[in-house]
């Protein structure tokens, strides 16, 4: 209340002379700096009454308080350090009073130092991060961004990385440019060709396959119903992957679950229940998996129940495995219950030639 105005409710008399409240206003905090409670008197104004250690006479210190009331904080008393808050060994910048970190002997430029996966150099992984700091994230995801796995692949630069999410996703890609497809594990991420094609196809001249935590079924062709590798300089890694129930009916029938050239490498891949039935008189070679003119090295990999069949064939061999000009190194897993039917058979289980041979556990 202003000079000269009544209090009419009794209590304080805020017409008197001397009353702090209404001669300067309110100072509530103690510090000597008032809020105006009038227009009428002309006051050092306290920004905050709440605060004591805020008044325009103060002088400003590095406590993120306005001690001078002039609307900004901890002003030239601050300098840039460099913290690595989620120990992935690469710091960013914090503007701070002291260094909250120390040294830390971090190197510079963390793009993200809330999450330890993202830094300088990462692999980027489906996680939704910026996890090599190149300005990502460089996934694809599918079906959440893109419909398909071949409208991912489309829109995706080389050695980027297309995320697959749970669930079964009908259609066929070719690949042709070196990429990562990534699943969620092959018992939840699965690609369905539906009887149409073969469900991935890799051309010439991608010299990169890197598939992981898929499923891939209903492939239809002649080679490579599943997968087709076909450069033959191809390095392939498959992980965790499952190629089954693809199907081969018109011959030659060749690595109707996986055809590759190059040298492909399988960690816990298994090939099941892929079939071949031909009617006329064609090679079949390899109805799991044909390898050529490379290497193949697996560890845990599992071969069964794929199955071939045709008439008057005058080469049928392989019905899990056959190798040409490759060398084979297999650690653990199994080969069984693969058979072959018609023709001139031989090996039923696994066929090579010209490479050597290696099995461990197997």
């Amino acid at each position: 209340m202003a000079p000269g105005f009544v209090d009419y409710t009794g209590g304080d008399d805020d017409s008197a002379v001397g009353d702090d409240d209404s001669a300067a206003g309110d100072d509530d905090d103690g510090d000597g700096a008032f809020i105006d409670c009038d227009a009428y008197v002309d006051v050092d104004e306290d920004c905050d009454d709440d605060e004591a250690l805020n008044a325009p006479s103060f002088t400003e210190v590095c406590d993120s308080v306005d001690n001078d009331c002039d609307g900004d904080v901890d002003e030239g008393l601050t300098s840039l350090f460099p913290v690595d808050a989620d120990g992935d060994g690469y710091s960013a910048e914090v503007e701070a009073c002291t260094d909250p970190d120390g040294d830390t002997g971090a190197a510079p430029g963390d793009c993200d130092d809330g999450a330890a996966a993202a830094y300088p150099g990462g692999v980027e992984v489906c996680d939704g991060l910026d996890n090599d700091c190149a300005g990502g994230p460089g996934e694809h995801v599918v079906p959440s961004a893109f419909a398909t796995v071949q409208e991912a692949v489309d829109a995706a630069v080389a050695d980027d990385l297309i995320c697959v999410e749970a669930g079964t996703h009908t259609g066929t890609a070719v690949v042709n440019k070196n990429l990562r497809i990534e699943g969620a594990g092959s018992d939840l991420s699965v690609l369905d060709g539906d009887g149409v094609d073969r469900v991935l196809q890799f051309a010439t001249g991608v010299e990169v396959v890197d598939l992981e935590g898929l499923t891939i079924t209903g492939g239809h062709a002649n080679s490579g119903a599943g997968i087709w590798i076909r450069d033959p300089l191809a390095q392939s890694l498959l992980v965790d992957v499952v190629v089954s129930d693809n199907l081969c009916d018109g011959g030659p029938c060749e690595g109707v679950g996986i055809r590759a050239t190059g040298d492909l490498n399988l960690q816990g891949v298994t090939i099941a229940g892929n079939v071949a039935d031909i009617a006329t008189s064609d090679n079949l070679l390899g109805v799991g998996l044909h390898v050529a003119a490379g290497s193949l090295t697996a560890t845990d990999l599992d071969v069964v129940d794929n199955e071939g069949t045709c008439v008057g064939s005058i080469w049928i061999e392989g019905g899990g495995i056959f190798t040409t000009g490759a060398d084979v190194s297999l650690v653990g897993g199994e080969i069984s219950g693969n058979s072959l039917t018609g023709g001139q058979t031989r090996a039923p289980a696994m066929g090579t030639y010209d490479g050597t041979t290696s099995l461990d556990g197997v």
